[in-house]
């Protein structure tokens, strides 16, 4: 795992902490490739964002702001690509990730 470079805040107020911000080795490739901004995709994701859920998750995910559930959001990048974007239970860690590694 790689920590995810700081970046400016959020354009919005986030919901909830991010913990530490990490990506995976598929991620960092992207980045390297500049086919990916994991920074963009978790100022999404703390905003309430959650980019390609359906209403289900969607509604999921702000239940779980308020009883401090894992929270996660899935984004369609570089046409069929998609990354995710999960914050776990305990608010420690948010990691960028591929479904592919998880």
């Amino acid at each position: 795992m790689h920590e995810v470079p700081g970046q400016a805040p959020p354009k919005g107020a986030p919901k909830f902490e991010l913990g530490r911000v990490l990506m995976t080795r598929g991620i960092q490739a992207l980045v390297i490739e500049e086919r990916c901004d994991p920074w963009t995709l978790v100022q999404r994701h703390v905003i309430g964002d959650w980019g390609d859920l359906d209403d289900e998750d969607g509604l999921a995910n702000e239940a779980s702001i308020h009883n401090g559930g894992r929270l996660m959001s899935a984004y369609r990048i570089d046409g069929s690509l998609t990354v995710w974007v999960i914050t776990e239970a305990g608010r420690e860690v948010t990691t960028v990730l591929l479904p592919s590694e998880y």
